[in-house]
Parts: C-alpha cells; structure tokens; sequence
C-alpha cells in the first residue's frame, strides 16, 4: 500500500565519481564508500600508517576537499588523517532524516565503527564541522585526545539571531519551502558556475536537503552549552582557531564558549584553511605538535 511507513529512510544517492575539478574522486588516496543505514559515507583515510590520528570534519558547504591545502603539511608532520563527507555533500548519501546533531554524531560513530584502529584520536572541525567536534567530543570524550575547532559554528545563542534566522529555523518554515526561496530568491550568494558547492547543488540530488536540513536544524546555533562544557572538560586540550576577518561566523562569538585558548589568524575570513593554509597549518601544529 502507498500509505505504509517505511522503516528506513529514503535515501538519495550520490552523484557518480568523476575525476576532473571541483571534486576529482582520487583528490585524496585511498577513497573509499561504506555503506550504512543512512546511506553511504564517503572517507578517505591517508598518511603514515604508525602516525599519530586525526579526524577531520569540514562543513556546512564544502565536502573533504576543503582540506586539500592543509593536509600535505599535516601529513609531512606525520599525521595520519581520516576525513570524510557528511551525509548530503560530496560522495555521500542524503538520508532524507532531520540533519541535527545526533545525525552527525552517528555518522562518525558508524565510521569509526568501521575502523576499530581509530580508538582515539586528535578531532578538528571547522564552522558546522567544529560545533558537530564539540558535540563528538561531549558524547565521547574518551576517544578524543585533542580538539581543534576552526571558526566553530554554534556560538549565538538563539536570543541574538536575526529575525531572518529565527524564521529559517522555526517550525513556520517547512523545508521544501525553504529550498524553493534558495532556489528562486538571493537568500544566499549564487556559487560560481564550476564550483564545488554549485557542482554539488547540480548533481547531488540530496544536496539542497541536507544543506538547508543542517541550516534548519543542525548544531549551526544555541550550541554554546556544548561549547562550554568541552572547554571546561578538555581544558588545555582545546585550541579554537579563527580569522578575524570571518563575517560568516564572526569571532565575537568566542565570547559565549568560556576560558579558550584562541589562535587569530590576521586579515582571514570564514574560509581560512583555502585563503591562509599556512597560518592554519601552523597554528595546528603550534598546539598538536609534529610528530616526525
């Protein structure tokens, strides 16, 4: 019958591997796609197999080629990295499920279910990506050794949103509506033809779910308790990076996270790891240590 529940999600697949820009499938080596109750996840793991691990997660628009600028320095200081594509972006699935944190969480939680070496691990995640660490780490902190969180999302409280926010992410807007607005009204500035986000908004036919799901839902805000909370737990195992240019998630809302240990980085915007992954890099290592 039509009108039955179904006890799994509908799953919109991933767009086929290609091997040319934006996002050539070997950008990273060892490309690999597991399969889960979610749909498939899309990671690559790489680097010396006797390095030291860390976990990165990218966010809210850029899958895991955001890191390709920073992870030949890391894997020169002998790092052994596993990154990979949250459900809806690059080559993973789109579950058609509430993009929140718990999502996120169990996304990794299943990767990591797959990969018993990684038992514990250095954790770096930037804008979503960083609020999704902060989340990991609070539910998990036995598996973290340290926690770098770049530009974090999550910060504003929901009392300093702006009416546009607040409407976006209240049950007064339902999600097909507001992936039509992003579609035919400049809500958001249009990528570039050619781009990665624009390939993905073309070609993954979950892309503009999970995008505006997370946007809706996910730990983009009023996450700071979970902020505060590692902060106070990790103590001087936490090192947040940001530019103080950053006008997508300003660094004044470092201010609702607690005693931080905060890197700058001077003149960089939101997306420092592709316009100063020097900086980044250095402030990473500065904290994490090389390990050649």
């Amino acid at each position: 019958m039509p009108f039955l529940r179904s006890s799994c999600p509908k799953i919109l697949k991933a767009p086929a591997k290609i091997h040319e820009p934006p996002y050539p499938a070997d950008i990273f080596p060892n490309g690999t796609d597991l399969n889960s109750p979610y749909g498939t996840i899309h990671y690559y793991e790489f680097g010396p197999e006797d390095g030291k691990k860390l976990l990165l997660i990218h966010g809210i628009s850029t899958p895991s080629p955001a890191w390709s600028l920073i992870a030949p320095d890391l894997i020169k200081a002998g790092y052994r990295i596993l990154c990979f594509d949250l459900f809806g972006r690059g080559y993973s699935d789109s579950p058609q499920v509430t993009h929140d944190a718990a999502l996120f969480v169990s996304q990794i939680t299943l990767l990591l279910a797959h990969l018993p070496q990684w038992d514990k691990f250095d954790l770096c995640g930037m804008s979503l990506g960083g609020s999704i660490a902060s989340y990991f780490a609070h539910y998990y902190p036995h598996r973290v050794d340290r926690l770098v969180l770049m530009c974090p999302a999550g910060g504003t409280p929901n009392a300093e949103l702006r009416p546009a926010i607040k409407i976006i992410r209240s049950y007064l807007m339902p999600n097909w509506l507001l992936r039509r607005l992003l579609r035919f009204l400049p809500l958001l500035p249009t990528p570039p033809k050619g781009s990665l986000i624009w390939w993905q908004a073309e070609y993954h036919p979950g892309y503009r779910f999970s995008f505006t799901s997370s946007l809706q839902d996910g730990p983009l805000f009023n996450s700071q308790e979970i902020h505060r909370a590692v902060v106070r737990h990790f103590g001087s195992r936490v090192r947040i990076i940001w530019g103080d240019k950053d006008d997508v998630v300003p660094m004044n809302t470092a201010k609702h996270f607690g005693q931080i240990d905060l890197a700058v980085i001077p003149g960089a915007g939101h997306f420092m790891v592709l316009t100063h992954p020097e900086a980044t890099v250095q402030h990473m290592l500065d904290f994490l240590g090389s390990r050649r």
